[in-house]
């Protein structure tokens, strides 16, 4: 339960030796709590945020993953925020208030694992959000990836690409973002710089020579400079 922040699934428990019976009475003691259906909460465990993802792929079972809003929370793309847990899956769960089923197949690339939870990768959470976000969440998670360095800008053009053949929701508008991006997206080192370069886009406005040297001083430099 160490493993999957106090979580453990019903098959579990069976293979390590309980009977339905001792599950039963690990309940009345208040030693296991239902979680989701064939989930179970060690209560001895802290309660934490990474139980509701990992909870909702347990549930959903082998071949989930969480995706979407979900997985940029945990590639920490964007700052956590009170939202529905997305996953992804090939399988046909009873649907659940507080989890969003998108069903498709996933690649081995398109999968990474987290502290311990199947999630998508940083190139296709990106795709995702641009199927289901507004466009502002999208960009921000996008100049975050780049900043922070979990991708490429060349990797997310040959993804996007990739993404496209395959006809994954999100790849036309993927593209476009990438399209009014240059190789110089990739200097910004704050999100106030990313911001900056979103605003001067949407205006069509010159954004300037980046990280440009102060004029006059032996050391410093100016994010933008005209």
């Amino acid at each position: 339960s160490r493993r999957q922040f106090g979580l453990v699934v019903r098959q579990q428990l069976l293979k390590i030796g309980f009977s339905s019976s001792a599950i039963t009475r690990a309940r009345e003691r208040g030693e296991l709590a239902p979680y989701l259906p064939n989930v179970w909460r060690v209560t001895a465990a802290p309660r934490c945020w990474e139980q509701r993802p990992l909870g909702a792929v347990l549930w959903a079972g082998e071949g989930t993953v969480t995706s979407h809003i979900t997985s940029a929370f945990l590639h920490e793309l964007l700052p956590r925020a009170a939202a529905e847990v997305e996953i992804t899956t090939t399988r046909w769960p009873t649907k659940r208030s507080g989890i969003v089923i998108h069903h498709s197949s996933l690649e081995s690339t398109d999968t990474v694992n987290i502290r311990g939870i199947p999630c998508t990768s940083a190139y296709r959470t990106l795709i995702d959000l641009s199927a289901t976000q507004p466009l502002f969440v999208v960009e921000s998670a996008l100049d975050t990836a780049i900043r922070l360095e979990r991708v490429t800008i060349d990797r997310l053009r040959d993804y996007g690409e990739a993404a496209s053949s395959r006809s994954v929701k999100g790849s036309a508008l993927f593209k476009r973002l990438l399209s009014v991006r240059g190789d110089e997206e990739a200097l910004s080192e704050s999100e106030a710089e990313s911001r900056f370069c979103r605003l001067m886009r949407r205006g069509r406005l010159p954004i300037g020579q980046r990280q440009a040297s102060r004029p006059g001083t032996r050391c410093g430099r100016l994010d933008f400079h005209y």
